[in-house]
């Protein structure tokens, strides 16, 4: 089959157009850099569960998601304390996660948003059809 050099013109725009939009620069900025300050104290997360951050690096979680078989079926949820930690971004690579420890288990959360409201993401199940969870900062009162 030949393409002529307007189908190579067409296909070549479209590369391009995927690559620019795949690389970020039409996409949502950059997440934020926070510190281990801005993480402490209550999140409350879209999808019922929660999250009380300390100083002295222990949490407390609230029906926490860890496990989603898949759609019709409802997430395994957990209550219970752990260890937290926050991994550094690695530039181009991957974001800041808040790092959670609960027993043997462990549970990244991707930290996103903006300067002004810092939201912690977390996923569970497979990709495809996996299970979401934003978490916002409480007020404190």
């Amino acid at each position: 089959m030949l393409i002529g050099k307007r189908g190579f013109g067409v296909a070549g725009v479209c590369v391009a157009l995927l690559a620019v939009t795949a690389c970020g620069v039409f996409g949502s900025p950059a997440a934020p850099h926070v510190t281990e300050d801005q993480l402490t104290g209550a999140w409350a997360g879209d999808c019922g569960a929660g999250l009380d951050v300390s100083e002295d690096h222990t949490f407390t979680a609230k029906d926490f998601p860890v496990d989603f078989k898949g759609v019709g079926t409802k997430p395994e949820l957990v209550s219970g304390s752990g260890t937290w930690r926050l991994a550094r971004a690695v530039e181009g690579v991957s974001p800041q996660e808040l790092s959670l420890y609960l027993g043997d288990r462990g549970f990244d959360l991707e930290v996103r948003g903006s300067a002004e409201e810092i939201q912690l993401h977390w996923s569970v199940g497979d990709p495809d059809y996996a299970y979401h969870c934003k978490f916002t900062a409480k007020p404190v009162k």
